[in-house]
């Protein structure tokens, strides 16, 4: 119950041995074990990882709970910063990839004629060679027969290979 100067009140309680928790959004209150006996009551501070039998913070009848500290739920988002704008790996891969593309062309420039031509030699030896592509009228004729082709389009075929 509720007293007209905003106490608690709990009468007739029995005896047994009760956990008192404060939940208030705004702070956050320490937890109170109340061992109620016949004509006494007793009150001690329980805090995390204590044992459930230790009676070493007893506490002043009647209670007055004072908040620890005040509740903070959220984490406050950090403002914007170039800098994390810098470090993010995206924006590295393409700052390179831009510093090289004003790079390379002035460092091409200064190449040795000799140095150059052994290059180029190389970018043309490792290119892969250019495959033809299949007759497409060939392939749905095949297989819209079956499978099984005629000589006459299989001669056309690789009479187109040939040139």
């Amino acid at each position: 119950m509720i007293t007209k100067d905003g106490k608690f009140l709990f009468p007739s309680v029995p005896e047994g041995t009760y956990l008192l928790e404060v939940q208030n959004p705004q702070y956050v209150y320490p937890s109170v074990r109340l061992i109620v006996t016949e004509g006494d009551t007793k009150a001690h501070v329980v805090s995390q990882g204590t044992d459930w039998s230790n009676n070493d913070y007893a506490m002043p009848l009647p209670l007055t709970l004072t908040p620890r500290a005040a509740s903070s739920y959220f984490i406050p988002r950090e403002g914007f910063k170039l800098s994390y704008l810098f470090a993010n790996p995206m924006m590295l891969m393409m700052g390179f990839s831009v510093l090289m593309l004003f790079l390379m062309p002035k460092m091409m420039a200064n190449m040795d004629p000799e140095a150059m031509q052994e290059m180029q030699g190389m970018q043309d030896a490792a290119q892969m060679p250019s495959f033809e592509m299949p007759d497409i009228s060939a392939t749905l004729a095949k297989f819209s027969t079956g499978g099984g082709g005629s000589s006459g389009s299989q001669a056309a075929t690789s009479g187109k290979k040939k040139q």
